[in-house]
């Protein structure tokens, strides 16, 4: 592999006099080969958010169904005590199936909509000229 060698000025010059019309040349492709890209990694995105989603729905309905059936055991009580924290849990049972149900309405689609893509930008950062040596 050889070195490379420094570009004459003149040469540098007049590279760099053809970026603009190059780089304008190049950007319909670019731009497709970049909106194919765009397009591959939204999908993937949007299933892994789906799939993130389900997830979370599948999670809080078990919570629900596992408070709820919680609620269906009866416990014979004989002290005030036993009594009296038996009706607090109940209340934080229910306290807590409210809070899981209102996340059931709004958190799968909160999950979902953070995987989409809200912006997208293309800038070409370099473009390399191959140039032949003078030796």
């Amino acid at each position: 592999l050889a070195q490379a060698e420094p570009v004459d000025q003149t040469v540098e010059v007049a590279i760099r006099s053809f970026v603009q019309d190059d780089l304008a040349a190049l950007r319909p492709e670019l731009e497709a080969r970049a909106g194919r890209a765009l397009q591959a990694a939204a999908e993937q995105l949007a299933r892994n958010g789906a799939s993130e989603a389900d997830a979370m729905r599948t999670l809080l309905e078990s919570t629900i169904k596992s408070i709820q059936n919680s609620d269906t055991i009866q416990l014979v009580l004989n002290l005030e005590d036993e009594k009296r924290q038996a009706e607090l849990d109940r209340k934080s049972r229910e306290a807590k199936l409210v809070r899981l149900q209102q996340d059931l309405a709004t958190e799968p689609t909160r999950v979902e909509q953070s995987y989409r893509v809200a912006a997208s930008r293309l800038e070409p950062v370099g473009l390399v000229y191959l140039w032949p040596s003078q030796a």
